[in-house]
């Protein structure tokens, strides 16, 4: 790798806070559909003139404005995407991106003291409410994809443990109409599972039980427990605690499905998942990302020792576990 090819990887995050700036300001919303100066834009943002044109001006050039004579209109992608009035309005996910720009910034110190900057627990609703919505647009296509693969004909009870928004849940009702599923979580997290059920009309089969996973009862009499990227916020104790409790809630015969950015046993790749471990480094006391062997040893020491991967594309990996 040259210097040049160093450089460019670094100077990376600046289109990137371009973008997240523009999110937080509320770009898109302000424009959506307008045409404005500079300074119209700057009035509607609360912003300064100067600052705003030179905003705008990078926008444009990323291609997320358009510009004509001085006036200032987002693009058909940036009102698709983040303009509050669009019904794929992907801005929650962003906007979670930039709450984690914060604790990244932090990594040389955390690297020296081995401590991320903050506690989760501190984190404020609304974005514990930002990353919970991220977390359904970014799983859901990927979720009606996992609801096909895992063949749930005849199942009857499953739980979604650390469901979030519930997309997975959701998903896998809708293929299997005499299935019924429960979101195990946090209550901010299912004031945001709440609004998405209802979305999508699901309240017939998905119910929400507010607790947290590692103290409360997770109930027993389950088809499925599925365990979906919540592994990697803890330390090994912690996992084998969780995935102990995941099989002794599940019925004879049942199947305890893992997803996670698994890591190569060498600990270096894939490139996302090692990647992800830095971000479980800045946003998390304990936790990392995993190898594929790690968690099947722990499956395997909860009693559940037929174990097998799907052939299932990236970037998470999934693992099924039969009692």
């Amino acid at each position: 790798m040259t210097y040049d090819e160093i450089l460019e990887t670094v100077r990376a995050f600046w289109p990137a806070r371009v973008v997240l700036t523009a999110v937080e300001l509320g770009v898109a919303d302000a424009l959506d559909g307008k045409a404005l100066t500079a300074a119209e834009a700057a009035l509607a943002l609360k912003t300064d003139t100067r600052a705003t044109e030179l905003l705008l001006d990078a926008l444009v050039a990323l291609g997320l404005a358009t510009k004509s004579g001085g006036r200032y209109t987002d693009s058909a992608a940036a009102r698709a995407c983040l303009a509050a009035s669009s019904p794929t309005c992907g801005a929650a996910g962003l906007r979670h991106q930039a709450h984690l720009w914060r604790s990244w910034s932090a990594l040389t110190e955390v690297v020296r003291t081995g401590r991320p900057p903050g506690r989760e627990a501190e984190r404020p609703v609304g974005e514990y409410h930002d990353f919970v919505r991220a977390m359904y647009d970014f799983a859901w296509d990927r979720a009606q994809l996992l609801a096909k693969a895992l063949d749930l004909a005849g199942a009857r009870r499953m739980l979604d443990l650390g469901g979030g928004p519930g997309s997975y849940a959701i998903a896998c009702c809708q293929l299997n109409p005499g299935l019924r599923a429960v979101v195990f979580d946090r209550p901010p997290a299912l004031d945001v599972a709440r609004d998405i059920v209802a979305r999508h009309g699901a309240g017939g089969q998905v119910s929400l039980q507010a607790g947290d996973f590692l103290t409360d009862d997770i109930g027993t009499g389950y088809d499925l427990v599925l365990v979906s990227q919540i592994l990697h916020s803890f330390d090994d104790a912690q996992c084998r605690a969780i995935l102990g409790k995941a099989a002794r809630a599940l019925v004879p015969g049942g199947r305890v499905v893992v997803q996670e950015f698994l890591l190569d046993e060498g600990r270096t790749s894939p490139v996302p998942a090692a990647l992800f471990a830095i971000n479980m480094l800045v946003n998390t006391e304990r936790g990392r990302t995993y190898t594929g062997g790690e968690v099947a040893g722990w499956l395997a020491a909860a009693g559940l020792p037929r174990i097998e991967r799907l052939p299932f594309p990236g970037p998470g990996a999934v693992l099924v576990a039969w009692s």
